[in-house]
Parts: C-alpha cells; structure tokens; sequence
C-alpha cells in the first residue's frame, strides 16, 4: 500500500513544483553530477514544454515530498507512439530529505497504475545515459532498455515497462 496520495498540480502549486524541482537541482549541483539546469526547472522553462496539469505532486500526508510529469503524448523523446498509446514519466523528483526512502519507485508505481486504469498498460522514460543510479532504479521497477540515442546535445537512455498478464501491482 502507497503512503502516498497525489495531487494533479494547478497553478497555486508552481511554487511548490520550483521547490521541489530546485531542492533536487541543488543537491545534484553540489556533489558535482548535475541533473538539470536552474533555468530548466523554474516554471518559464518547464511551461515551453510542460503544462501545469501535466505535473502531479506526491504527498507524504500533508508534505509535498515529490513531483513529476505524466504525458499520454510525447512527441520530442517518442514520436513513433502514438497518442494514448503510452504513459510517459518526466521530472520526477524527491526531495533529498525523502531521498532513499522508496518513494521514487512508489510514485513510478502510481504511474503503472494510472496506465492501467486507463487501458494503456505501457509507461515510458528516459534519462541522461551516464545516469547509472538513476537507470538501476527504473530497471529495479521492471522498465526496461529499449534503446540509447544522442538527441542534441543530450545522451540518452530510454526505457519501457509494460504490464505482463501475471503482474500484479
């Protein structure tokens, strides 16, 4: 059972998104592996690919612990798959307090579900290639490999995790 509920974010919740987002940013910055750029993570840099009803907020009781983005469409990263067909994770953050604590994989797990409910059954990421921490965990939570590409100036690594008949979430 998740300790987590979720909130689909609204524009009141921007600050706590930035909050969350620049916690991670920070933390990362500062051991010398950064994650994402600063600008990346205000809201003008999230609103040129993001809306606010795309990002869901995971909250431990009453404490905004997490966020990430859920896409049913991702022409950027995924222009092969069509709409509805696929969920797709992006920004998903913790704050470090919450860090190591398996929030990340229960809040990927929410994910599957919604997919899930919503007949799709399929939830797609990516993340920089030389993020191995990163990537053991989405293989930790059943996504797999799919394939690693260059897209600009950004290398990456892109997984997929489907619902298998026997699964149970």
């Amino acid at each position: 059972m998740s300790r987590l509920t979720y909130k689909q974010a609204t524009a009141s919740d921007i600050p706590v998104i930035e909050d969350i987002l620049f916690d991670v940013t920070d933390y990362f910055e500062k051991i010398g592996d950064p994650q994402w750029r600063k600008y990346d993570v205000t809201w003008p840099g999230l609103a040129v690919y993001f809306r606010i009803e795309d990002f869901r907020i995971a909250y431990l009781g009453d404490i905004p612990i997490g966020c990430m983005v859920i896409l049913d469409k991702d022409d950027y990263f995924w222009p092969e798959i069509p709409k509805g067909g696929s969920l797709y994770i992006h920004k998903l953050a913790v704050r470090r307090a919450y860090a190591g604590q398996g929030f990340a994989l229960e809040m990927i797990d929410y994910v599957k579900s919604l997919s899930v409910e919503r007949g799709i059954n399929q939830v797609r990421l990516d993340c920089r290639a030389y993020k191995h921490k990163l990537r053991r965990l989405y293989e930790e939570a059943g996504f797999t490999l799919v394939k690693e590409a260059v897209l600009g100036d950004y290398s990456a690594a892109f997984y997929l995790w489907t619902l298998q008949e026997k699964t149970a979430l």
